[in-house]
């Protein structure tokens, strides 16, 4: 059975640490952390102090938004929706994409791109694609299965997608 709790000041400062390192920001969110027995961080209103969750606990499947998880004590990968909210104040491992690469990149597909190792967001006009990891020559897509486009894509084209 998942366990979730909420994160003690400081694992809440060590993530923020280790974001605050690799984007050259310093992120204020005004955010209760969650961590499941699994290490996956969510992001909850402060509110959320504020009920009695303790009888619920074993029936819900998940709470709040899923930020991300650790992958060792120093590294930690950004969800899509962490990246997109950081991405508008990151300084620095922000990867600018062409169109080409935005459509690897939402086919699931590694991207060639000599660069700092480690986690960076990706970026593609004003939406930010998520994050990936680079490997100094290529950037690993760490888009989840369930997210990847699962036909060819063309970006600026006004055709609808066929259900």
């Amino acid at each position: 059975m998942k366990e979730v709790r909420i994160m003690g000041h400081e694992e809440v400062r060590r993530v923020l640490e280790i974001i605050s390192q690799r984007f050259s920001i310093e992120p204020k969110l005004n955010y209760v952390f969650l961590i499941d027995n699994r290490g996956k961080v969510f992001i909850c209103s402060p509110d959320i102090v504020k009920l009695d969750l303790k009888p619920l606990w074993r029936r819900i499947q998940r709470i709040g938004l899923y930020f991300g998880f650790f992958e060792s004590s120093t590294k930690f990968r950004l969800s899509v929706e962490a990246s997109q909210l950081l991405g508008k104040i990151a300084k620095k491992n922000v990867v600018e994409l062409t169109e080409e690469e935005a459509l690897k990149w939402l086919n699931g597909l590694d991207l060639e791109r000599k660069m700092e190792r480690g986690i960076v967001i990706l970026k593609y006009g004003d939406d930010f694609l998520g994050s990936g990891l680079s490997m100094g020559g290529k950037i690993k897509n760490l888009l989840p299965k369930e997210r990847r486009v699962k036909r060819e894509l063309k970006l600026g084209s006004s055709e609808e997608p066929a259900l």
